[in-house]
């Protein structure tokens, strides 16, 4: 993407260091801003070394395949989690508790990703299956914004 997220977390804690991996197409319209790093390539073939690696609203476009794909380079990236290593994946987590109309939305939204994505909305199962299917070893949900969930997955 354009890097908003990743700007802000350097505004936010200057000695971090962030890259965001965009396909070429996409980079070669970002104008570089010397605060973050940006890498054309793409995320079922390769992510660059890193100790955090986030994937902002990214997994529910694809099938559960392909994510496990992308979550197994995402893997290859990072160190253990005795090294502080983590994949941090800000996605939609399906819950019915969220009360009915919330439930509704997402049930739609579920609908319009399926016809117009190869992807879909998970329940917290759903992503723990992908997490455990790409090699992961734990996980957890450490907030959860509306729909929204942020969840740190370990290898």
């Amino acid at each position: 993407g354009d890097g908003k997220t990743a700007r802000a977390i350097t505004k936010a804690h200057p000695h971090v260091k962030c890259t965001v991996l965009d396909l070429p197409k996409v980079i070669q319209k970002t104008s570089s801003d010397c605060v973050v790093n940006y890498v054309a390539g793409d995320l079922f073939h390769t992510v660059p070394k890193a100790q955090a690696v986030m994937l902002k609203l990214v997994l529910h476009h694809w099938s559960d395949d392909d994510c496990v794909k992308i979550l197994t380079q995402c893997k290859n990236a990072i160190p253990s989690r005795e090294e502080g290593g983590k994949v941090i994946v800000i996605d939609i987590v399906v819950e019915p508790s969220l009360g009915p109309v919330m439930f509704e939305a997402q049930t739609l939204m579920d609908l319009l990703m399926l016809v117009f994505t190869r992807g879909r909305q998970r329940s917290e199962n759903d992503w723990r299956e992908l997490f455990m299917k790409a090699g992961f070893t734990d996980y957890k949900i450490i907030k959860k914004l509306g729909a929204r969930g942020v969840i740190e997955v370990y290898k």
